[in-house]
């Protein structure tokens, strides 16, 4: 992770805002047009009521004061739709650049690897995806909208100002560029630096996370009556966020008043000049007029100068946040297939599984695994079975390549998992996990996640193999039934059908059942499997359970205990054995 106190450069947030708005540059090159030809309207108005005082008023001419009053209300409608177009034309290349940068990101949280995302959180990457996005598309458009425009209606402001006196120019930059110099400096002493920033967005993802932990955990929360201890929970969560809004609150407001103080004392500097130079007859009231009109351009444009330290350390903090996400580092197969990789990806998996001498852990120094070995022939049906903390679901996770061992090799028909496109592996590889996701959808839709549409058959038969057909057929919607958020309308013993359905679904080579009977009656089990052995006989299935009676149905048993393969054989043998397995299986 970065360090949350590093200080964003100019260059690197104008080469990423670039990055950013590129996605959209025929509406940027609108935006830049706009600005260019629309800008300088906006001293318009201020030079047609010196005009107007000066000139038309004196000579009497009563038609053309009401014309030039027109002139003057539409410049000033002019103005004012010019600058309207410009940020429309803005934000649009802001949200498509912002659309753009969010679907990377996802695309990239897709393929990066699980333990980086679990050090970053999911709130984490929730609120860097979602509010801090947003927070990044409105700062651009406030920083390069209100910059751009404003220099170019500064300018066309300053030369009518040197054009009536060019004393008043030197005035203002012997006022006004000190102030741009001394206000970061006071900026600082306020206390505001970039690890405030990341500190509120840190303290924001804490809020974040609390709600999302009592509504996941709404059944647990309920059930136990802990609806206290979680607003005691949010609370705490709120408070430090609160703490932290506080102070950057305290800095905003104390700039605020900065700003309005130092901005217009030589707005008054400058009016008493101009006023002294019209009492002497050296200008005109008209001028005078043309001044006071135009400073408020100069005012907001300086003012936004000085919001340059502000801006860097807010945009700078969620555009590191961002880039932190772009560098986490790629699942473990992602883009490391060598050159046979693609050869070996189309050819069709036979599902022969083979481990040799894998060792793995989360903890140097702490073995989940050490030194497997077995193998599977294609079509076998293999039980893993130990207690809690064995490595059952690790030696899963590895198959599937959601995570790497650090010693050994696994192999698929023969070819290191290395040298497979991993993404072509896991389309023949179907694994049902303890982690049950289904998303708010229909039944069909949980059924064909992750796949192209399926015949309607199809559906049913793996619905029949899951012993899921007779429920779904008797829903008023069927197929079509919405079933909630995570499946919340469906038991437990539903929600791993429903997943077991799913995976049956793929026609997978290789299967994986990782408890996922846990919530089931014997005989409902027993249903499954005997629909199951009919619908994936050619399948190579490993059947992980703490459940012995399942596993009488396995051509092979491997028992793990503390990381290593203890015993392997068919059910019968390793009770004739009378070692480790009979005695874990006479408890049962």
């Amino acid at each position: 992770m970065a360090d949350s106190a590093q200080k964003t450069s100019w260059a690197e947030i104008v080469r990423f805002d670039r990055s950013v708005l590129s996605a959209a540059k025929p509406l940027l090159a609108a935006w830049l047009c706009a600005v260019v030809l629309g800008a300088p309207f906006v001293v318009a108005p201020s030079l047609l009521v010196g005009h107007l005082i000066d000139r038309v008023l004196p000579s009497g001419d009563l038609a053309g004061a009401w014309r030039m009053a027109l002139l003057i209300a539409g410049s000033t409608l002019l103005a004012l739709l010019v600058k309207a177009v410009a940020n429309y034309w803005l934000e649009l290349a802001a949200i498509r650049g912002v659309t753009r940068l969010r679907a990377e990101l996802f695309e990239h949280v897709q393929r990066t690897d699980l333990r980086a995302l679990y050090d970053v959180g999911s709130d984490g990457i929730f609120q860097r995806m979602t509010h801090g996005l947003a927070q990044m598309r409105a700062g651009l458009v406030l920083f390069w909208g209100e910059l751009m425009f404003g220099a170019v209606s500064t300018v066309a402001a300053a030369a009518v100002l040197a054009r009536i006196d060019p004393s008043l120019v030197l005035l203002c930059g012997a006022l006004y560029l000190p102030y741009l110099v001394v206000k970061p400096r006071v900026f600082r002493r306020l206390g505001a630096t970039s690890a405030n920033w990341d500190s509120k967005l840190e303290a924001y993802s804490g809020i974040a996370r609390v709600v999302r932990e009592a509504v996941e955990g709404i059944r647990l929360v309920k059930a136990s009556n802990s609806a206290t201890h979680e607003l005691g929970k949010l609370a705490e969560a709120e408070g430090r966020y609160f703490a932290e809004f506080r102070r950057y609150l305290r800095i905003v407001c104390y700039t605020i008043f900065l700003n309005g103080l130092m901005s217009l004392f030589p707005e008054a500097l400058a009016y008493l000049y101009l006023g002294w130079r019209v009492y002497t007859g050296g200008a005109t009231i008209g001028s005078l007029l043309v001044v006071v009109t135009l400073f408020p351009q100069f005012r907001q444009f300086v003012w936004h100068l000085s919001r340059m330290t502000f801006h860097r350390d807010g945009h700078g903090a969620h555009m590191r946040r961002i880039e932190e996400l772009r560098r986490l580092p790629e699942d473990v197969y992602e883009g490391e297939a060598e050159p046979g990789a693609e050869a070996a990806g189309a050819r069709a998996v036979q599902g022969r599984v083979t481990f040799r001498n894998v060792a793995f852990s989360f903890i140097p120094g702490h073995a989940v695994l050490e030194d497997v070995s077995f193998e599977i022939e294609p079509g076998g049906k293999v039980g893993i079975v130990g207690i809690s903390g064995a490595g059952k679901s690790t030696l899963a996770n590895l198959l599937v390549g959601l995570e790497k061992p650090d010693r050994g090799s696994i192999l698929i028909d023969d070819v290191p998992l290395g040298e497979w496109s991993i993404n072509a592996l896991r389309r023949a590889v179907a694994y049902v996990s303890q982690d049950i996701y289904l998303i708010n959808g229909t039944i069909r839709q949980n059924l064909e996640y992750g796949m192209p549409a399926r015949p309607l058959e199809k559906l049913w038969d793996a619905l029949a193999a899951a012993d899921m057909d007779e429920l779904v057929r008797g829903l008023p919607h069927g197929l079509d039934t919405v079933i909630g958020e995570g499946g919340v309308r469906l038991s437990g013993g539903q929600r791993q059908k429903l997943s077991a359905a799913r995976a049956y679904l793929r026609d997978p080579k290789i299967v994986i059942l990782d408890e996922a009977t846990a919530s089931l009656d014997l005989a409902a089990e027993a249903r499954m499997y005997e629909a199951q052995e009919r619908l994936l006989r050619d399948a190579t299935t490993l059947v992980i359970t703490h459940r012995l009676e399942t596993l009488t149905r396995m051509n092979q048993i491997i028992l793990l205990e503390e990381g290593r393969v203890r015993e392997a054989g068919s059910h019968r043998a390793l009770l004739e054995r009378g070692q480790s397995y009979a005695a874990l299986f006479a408890k049962e």
